[in-house]
């Protein structure tokens, strides 16, 4: 059975014009996730994203990122791509 995704997991996309790239997922609903990277999708306009097509690789390690960018505070693209490389490392 699949990973739940959650908030502030890093996932990597499996599908799509975005396949293989790795994101930060900001929200969850049902079906859908919005993700962001800081390069392709910014904070500001974070893509929606089938949770069928993400695949888990580090489960709720920037939560705190995600609850502060879901929650307007301004927060920078490098903040986002340079905590997703420094993640991706561990």
């Amino acid at each position: 059975m699949a990973k739940i995704i959650e908030q502030g997991d890093l996932v990597i996309a499996t599908s799509g014009r975005d396949k293989d790239e790795i994101f930060l997922v900001i929200d969850v609903a049902l079906t859908q996730a919005k993700i962001v990277n800081g390069k392709s999708r910014k904070v500001f306009s974070p893509k929606k994203k089938n949770v069928k097509h993400l695949k888990v690789i580090k489960s709720a390690v920037l939560k705190e990122l995600a609850k502060r960018i879901l929650g307007g505070e301004c927060v920078g693209n490098d903040t986002v791509r340079k905590a997703i490389t420094e993640h991706q490392k561990i």
